[in-house]
């Protein structure tokens, strides 16, 4: 039986998470399907904009025209021409894949399609998506416009203001005094460790709702307004969407300046990748070896797809994809000789298996464990200053509650109740300062404090070789720690196809470990010493990598 391929997409979050529009898309895509006696399969792309310049943020529709080269999709719903682009430059990709895959195309409740195949069809199709375009260009050229001059103002710019803002009568931005005790809440748990997950949790036990009355705040919510919202240090940027003029614009500031820095700083911290943790915030499922793989044949950087309920896991060559966003043919990727994916979970195992085998076998690597632990004192220092480092934390963290129960417990404002209110906001105000004093402190003992200890478990590990080498095939050691150990010795890995077509896995090391050793300078007396003899950088693992055809 035919499919009718549903795609469906709103321009905002709002849309988004209310429903609106995504439904009714889908409805009228069942109800064609059914007057067609079609079957279907929905691609949602959820709420996601339509007019860059490229389709990095529309996933779903570039797996979608995949599917469409692989002449696995000959008829395509949308509600509106619209829903696939807005973009004059990806309208020009988007349809040239259709016309040229002869695929009939539905809309609205009509279920007679335009049959792409045939020329007049084309030419309407073509004609109708250059009008979608420039009147959505003009439109947005004219909402740019009116934007920027009431920001330069000084007002709002429209739209629905940060969750701690409200727009007084007149257009400005102003501060919402309920909304910006949660936003200090927010930050401070923030800076005293908590989690965005965790911080979530006090919030529902707070009663506090988001601006969509939603009782749970999403992780996402909170990590926007910690590390992208500039508003609450009382000014921000806006930029014209079309000229690129930027304005800068003052409005009330909510976090002091002090936490907020610090809050930026630590959430940048906590994402760097100095421990294997993926900072890429749209990678949804982190992999072993995405960073690593790239294309022996064109150079292109690897991507992934991961299908948990469909058990499709797999890596891939993204040069295909990059094309879409390509106008100029002679700018194309040419790939010589196009790759099949690769399972994900079959070349993680395969690629950790070979290098942790190549490592313990290294005599160079030997002999670097070897200096280090003979030549390194870190370990005495770092046990002398553990002791007085942790003692350091207790007691900033007892100043830290002091200070804190002073400014939020009702019994510290009533002693000093008798006093007059400008007398009394400015004891509150040394009592805040001091607060951001010793978290500031407190932080910078901790960090130490991570330092020092991460510092002594290196050299636990390499007074200890052997017994660490048998720790890296264990089955119980983790995602971070095998992330880090390929760090530290991978440069990166090709992937390319053999003569009878099975996968090659070219894996280059930072230094020569592979096959390398030793020789004794007199064989005869063995004090004399030994020199290290170089292997290769490159390991070449065969095979059993495929994954199924799509």
């Amino acid at each position: 039986m035919e499919i009718l391929h549903i795609y469906r997409r709103v321009s905002t979050d709002v849309q988004g998470e209310e429903g609106f529009g995504l439904e009714l898309q889908y409805d009228t895509g069942l109800k064609v399907a059914e007057q067609l006696g079609f079957e279907t399969r929905l691609w949602d792309e959820g709420s996601q904009s339509s007019t860059k310049n490229d389709l990095s943020n529309r996933p779903v529709l570039t797996e979608l025209l995949n599917e469409v080269d692989e002449g696995n999709v000959k008829h395509l719903y949308v509600y509106n021409q619209n829903r696939l682009s807005r973009n004059r430059t990806t309208w020009y990709s988007i349809g040239s894949k259709l016309v040229d895959n002869d695929i009939k195309l539905y809309e609205g409740l009509n279920p007679v399609p335009r049959d792409l195949s045939k020329s007049e069809d084309a030419f309407v199709f073509d004609l109708m998506r250059s009008i979608s375009v420039l009147e959505q260009e003009q439109r947005m050229s004219r909402l740019n416009a009116g934007k920027f001059q009431r920001v330069k103002k000084g007002m709002w710019q429209g739209g629905p203001t940060p969750f701690g803002y409200d727009v007084d009568d007149k257009g400005y931005l102003k501060k919402n005094r309920y909304e910006a005790k949660w936003i200090n809440f927010i930050f401070e748990k923030y800076v005293e460790g908590l989690s965005v997950t965790n911080i979530s949790k006090e919030l529902f036990k707070e009663g506090v709702k988001t601006r969509r009355g939603n009782l749970m705040w999403s992780t996402a919510s909170l990590r926007n307004i910690i590390s992208s919202n500039n508003h609450y240090q009382g000014w921000y940027e806006y930029k014209h969407g079309e000229t690129g003029d930027v304005e800068r614009v003052e409005c009330d500031r909510i976090v002091g300046q002090r936490l907020f820095n610090k809050a930026r700083k630590l959430f940048g911290d906590r994402s760097y990748n100095a421990k294997g943790r993926i900072s890429d915030t749209n990678l949804k499922y982190p992999t072993l070896l995405k960073e690593f793989l790239s294309c022996g044949y064109c150079g292109t950087a690897y991507g992934q797809k991961v299908y948990r309920i469909q058990y499709r896991n797999y890596y891939y060559c993204r040069s295909n994809e990059k094309n879409y966003r390509i106008i100029d043919p002679s700018e194309k990727i040419v790939c010589k000789d196009r790759l099949q994916s690769i399972k994900i979970d079959v070349a993680d195992k395969i690629v950790w298996d070979a290098v942790v085998d190549t490592i313990s076998k290294s005599h160079l690597f030997k002999e670097q464990t070897k200096k280090e632990v003979l030549g390194s004192n870190t370990f005495k220092m770092s046990s002398d200053q553990i002791k007085k480092m942790k003692r350091d934390v207790k007691k900033t963290q007892k100043d830290l509650k002091e200070v804190r129960d002073l400014i939020v417990r009702e019994k510290a404002m009533k002693s000093i109740g008798s006093k007059a209110n400008s007398e009394r906001k400015q004891i509150r105000q040394v009592w805040e300062e001091q607060q951001e004093i010793l978290v500031e402190k407190l932080y910078q003992l901790e960090n130490k404090l991570l330092n020092a200890e991460a510092n002594k478990k290196w050299v636990d590990w390499v007074g200890e070789f052997d017994s660490r080498i048998q720790r890296l095939k264990n089955d119980d050691i983790s995602f971070d720690e095998k992330k880090a150990f390929l760090n530290q010795f991978i440069d990166r890995i090709e992937v390319t196809n053999d003569e009878i077509g099975k996968h090659q896995l070219k894996i280059k090391f930072k230094l020569p470990y592979v096959n390398d050793g030793f020789v004794y300078k007199d064989q005869n007396n063995k004090s004399k010493g030994y020199d290290i003899l170089n292997g290769d950088k490159e390991l070449l693992v065969v095979g059993g990598l495929e994954s199924e055809k799509k």
